[in-house]
């Protein structure tokens, strides 16, 4: 009898397991924590956002256009910080922030840990038609919010609020085509005289930083 009732829970335990593996969560869909192929202009932005979440220094090498534009906001050009710099700078920079917490760089900051959040849901896109070179660029303007965790516990924060216009073209990639990010403009211009500061936290544009 005792070996009948355990047969039976077993069949009946057997029996639940499909049930259980129906109920487990959804795994994640590829998006904020994935990255995707650069067949849209979405996955321009989502893998920015990815690759700074993660340091991964290729992917950013990956989706930067070989024209790639950074510029400052008018409040960090006022503060001393160029108008712009180009592709070669913006690779360098964030590589050295990427890999600070294991190949320190001398005389450069720490940086212990990167969490970046685009937001992404319904960006709108604008055309901007340039006949001199018979393209049609596609920028939009997103809300940016960071937190860069220093050594010698120092955080720098995004004011809430700041915005980024980031530009985007189709370039051709062997047989098919892939965006790219042509151009980041920072539009954080009144974080700097807004900031709010303290002994360990830092409020600064993404120029700033």
């Amino acid at each position: 009898m005792k070996d009948a009732v355990c047969g039976v829970v077993l069949l009946a335990a057997l029996a639940l397991v499909p049930a259980c593996e129906d109920d487990d969560p959804v795994q994640p869909a590829a998006g904020s924590q994935a990255f995707l192929p650069l067949t849209t202009r979405e996955a321009v932005l989502n893998n920015l956002e990815v690759a700074w979440d993660n340091r991964v220094p290729d992917r950013i090498d990956e989706l930067l256009d070989e024209n790639f534009t950074f510029f400052f906001s008018q409040g960090d050009v006022d503060q001393g910080l160029p108008a712009q710099w180009p592709r070669t700078n913006e690779m360098e920079a964030s590589e050295a922030l990427f890999i600070s917490n294991t190949t320190p760089i001398m005389n450069a900051p720490v940086c212990m840990s990167i969490d970046l959040d685009l937001s992404l849901d319904d960006v709108e896109w604008v055309e901007i038609p340039d006949t001199t070179i018979g393209e049609t660029w596609h920028t939009a303007t997103v809300f940016y919010a960071f937190k860069f965790m220093m050594e010698s516990d120092i955080t720098y924060l995004s004011e809430p609020g700041a915005k980024a216009e980031l530009t985007v073209r189709e370039v051709t990639v062997g047989s098919g085509t892939e965006w790219r990010l042509v151009e980041w403009h920072d539009l954080g211009d009144n974080l700097i005289a807004g900031a709010r500061q303290t002994a360990s936290t830092q409020e600064v544009t993404w120029g700033g930083m």
